[in-house]
């Protein structure tokens, strides 16, 4: 009798077990099926409910963190995929789950950019995108952008350099570069209105560019490009002393730039000849 009775448990746990099963595993095809449909929050949830009977294993770890992807739960994504890089550092996606999560870090820090959060989180979230995915361009670019808008001139030529070198024919990052540098080199203020007199020159405006210029070398005196510029307009203005004057600055910073000593004696002869 106890033998029936223990052979009947048995059948009925086994049982259990078999339903337990089938009915994880219809969850999983659940999750599926709603993916198909493009129902990604609903299959995420599914999937959740399925690691929660299953454990975490590689395949619905994978699922999950695609569905999450998909419904543009960005928060989301970049938590499962980095737990999937935690338990699977050989996992058979190990290349595209760190892809992913940069991706997702990148866009992150672009999203608190973007808000106007602290420049600590935006700066983090960039880091842990490059760290992820040390081929992920587009963050070097933000990243060398957020330095350069801190002033952290050091790190932005730093991580800009690195880009150049990763992508030569990038433009964008060619300008960021120059600009940083040049911020570097004379002060940041000081080239950004050196910057905004070579764009106003162009456009013909020589007054303006001048302000801009002489603001320039007001703010950093041994800026030697922008006293070229204010004795060029000078020169050009028919200001003859006065940029015979700023030449003279230029030699006091150059003492080998012959073509700075060539414009300064054309404009002691012009104010010569002028009395300007």
């Amino acid at each position: 009798m106890k033998n029936r009775l223990s052979a009947a448990a048995v059948l009925i746990v086994a049982a259990a077990m078999l339903f337990a099963a089938a009915r994880a595993g219809a969850d999983e095809a659940a999750g599926d099926a709603l993916m198909q449909k493009k129902e990604y929050k609903k299959a995420a949830a599914e999937y959740k409910k399925v690691i929660e009977s299953k454990g975490e294993k590689e395949a619905l770890v994978v699922k999950l963190a695609e569905a999450y992807e998909a419904a543009k739960w960005h928060g989301m994504s970049v938590q499962v995929w980095e737990r999937y890089i935690e338990l699977f550092p050989n996992g058979k996606v190990i290349d595209r789950a760190k892809k992913r999560a940069a991706a997702a870090r990148r866009w992150m820090g672009v999203n608190f950019y973007n808000l106007g959060e602290d420049m600590d989180k935006v700066i983090h979230q960039l880091k842990l995108a490059v760290e992820l995915d040390p081929s992920l361009l587009e963050a070097y670019y933000w990243l060398g952008r957020v330095y350069v808008e801190e002033g952290m001139l050091d790190e932005a030529v730093s991580i800009l350099e690195k880009l150049a070198s990763m992508d030569p024919k990038d433009k964008k990052a060619a300008w960021l570069l120059k600009e940083a540098k040049g911020m570097k080199d004379v002060g940041g203020n000081a080239y950004v209105a050196y910057r905004e007199g070579f764009n106003l020159y162009e456009k013909g405006m020589l007054n303006e560019a001048l302000t801009k210029y002489s603001k320039a070398a007001e703010l950093n005196p041994d800026f030697a490009a922008a006293h070229v510029w204010i004795a060029r307009i000078l020169l050009e203005t028919e200001q003859y002393s006065l940029s015979e004057k700023s030449w003279k600055r230029v030699l006091e910073l150059e003492p080998d730039n012959k073509r700075a000593e060539w414009f300064m004696k054309l404009a002691a002869g012009k104010a010569k000849e002028t009395g300007r």
